[in-house]
């Protein structure tokens, strides 16, 4: 996928719309993640399936729009004398001063909010996932105890516990 070009004569626009862009596409993905958890409660495979293809396309367009947020910010450090290690929109936002300056640190928040939005929903995903994981885990093995035949005592007077399921199983750690 080819990065976008944003050309205006001012770089701290185009970083602002590159930022609403990638902004965007964060609450857009943000919004399938959330949708996720019910379609997995409701074992609705095809639109779960549907949700991934989308929350993939969004990823790449996550990807490509953050390329040309790097493209601009090295512009950007460039124009007005910044090192570029380690540059944040702080630092962008001290340069730049004036609107420019408090429209870039709305865009900040907003997408400091996003993240912390992504990371909650992505540890209520996981705490769901290992919870349905540890009860299909449960199952088998409570599957297992009733299907295994019972231990009896041989001619030594030991148990004898075959090794054998009565029917045919599969056991795999899910």
């Amino acid at each position: 996928m080819q990065t976008p070009i944003y050309k205006s004569p001012n770089p701290i626009e185009s970083l602002e719309k590159v930022l609403l862009e990638q902004l965007e596409h964060y609450e857009k993905y943000a919004e399938h993640l959330h949708q996720d958890r019910e379609l997995m409660a409701r074992l609705k495979i095809d639109q779960l399936e549907q949700s991934n293809k989308i929350k993939n396309t969004l990823l790449l367009k996550i990807q490509t729009m953050d390329r040309a947020r790097q493209n601009l910010v090295k512009q950007i450090a460039k124009d007005y004398n910044i090192s570029e290690a380690n540059i944040r929109i702080s630092d962008i936002c001290r340069a730049v001063g004036g609107q420019s300056s408090s429209r870039l640190f709305q865009i900040r928040d907003r997408l400091n909010k996003t993240m912390e939005t992504l990371r909650g929903i992505q540890n209520q995903t996981q705490l769901f996932a290992h919870t349905s994981l540890a009860w299909i885990n449960g199952s088998i093995s409570a599957l297992k105890g009733l299907l295994t035949p019972s231990g009896t005592y041989n001619l030594r007077g030991k148990v004898d516990r075959p090794g054998m399921f009565a029917g045919r199983t599969v056991e795999k750690q899910a």
